[in-house]
């Protein structure tokens, strides 16, 4: 299932005009975007509230209005669910709204559960300095039975997230660190980054059903 919420429904702090969407951009959602007038830096943030999904994993997407006059490093922060402990997991982004205007660009695979935290997307301007637009944020459920179209026992929603693609190898070790790519699936690591760790057979996964083998 798809689930898109325009910039309208954020809530906002801070003061944010309103600016129409232009056609040479593409396809926006709804007929107008948010824009920071490169104004208050630091006072300004839009936040998307997603208690209203089912609990799940999905692919999270955000559009902006891109322009010479963008900032390249505007602060995105998702806040989503681990699904083993149901905490809180915080996950801050950046991305460069110089470029991909009225486009949606991924920001990552997450789990969400409403019953235990309140996922969200927030775009703020703290540390920019160029304009800074948002149009609407969209997710995409993800079956957490997906296929493993390439048969190596990393599910490909785990490569999607962490590569951008399937050609990760179970035995690759982009970061260089104890752990292969199939290590890191298992314990709930990041492969792209440098977790030399021992392995915790609590968070091993071998059915590959996202939850770990203790449970």
């Amino acid at each position: 299932s798809e689930t898109s919420i325009d910039g309208s429904a954020a809530t906002l702090v801070g003061t944010w005009s309103t600016q129409s969407a232009r056609a040479t951009e593409g396809e926006f959602l709804g007929y107008d975007y948010l824009d920071d007038d490169i104004a208050n830096k630091g006072g300004k943030t839009a936040t998307f509230d997603l208690t209203s999904v089912q609990v799940g994993w999905y692919d999270v997407h955000i559009q902006w209005s891109a322009g010479a006059d963008r900032d390249t490093a505007v602060p995105v922060t998702v806040e989503h669910t681990d699904p083993d402990t149901g905490l809180v997991l915080s996950d801050p982004l950046n991305v460069d709204q110089t470029t991909n205007g009225g486009q949606w660009v991924y920001l990552g695979t997450y789990y969400m559960d409403p019953a235990q935290t309140s996922p969200l997307v927030e775009v703020s301007n703290t540390g920019t300095t160029g304009r800074v637009t948002v149009d609407g944020v969209k997710l995409l459920s993800v079956d957490i039975n997906s296929p493993d179209a390439d048969a190596d026992g990393l599910p490909d929603w785990w490569e999607l997230r962490h590569f951008g693609d399937l050609s990760a190898a179970a035995t690759g070790n982009p970061d260089g660190d104890t752990h292969d790519n199939l290590s890191e699936y298992q314990n709930g690591l990041d492969p792209n980054v440098v977790d030399d760790v021992p392995a915790d057979p609590a968070k091993e996964d071998a059915d590959g059903d996202l939850w770990s083998d203790a449970y």
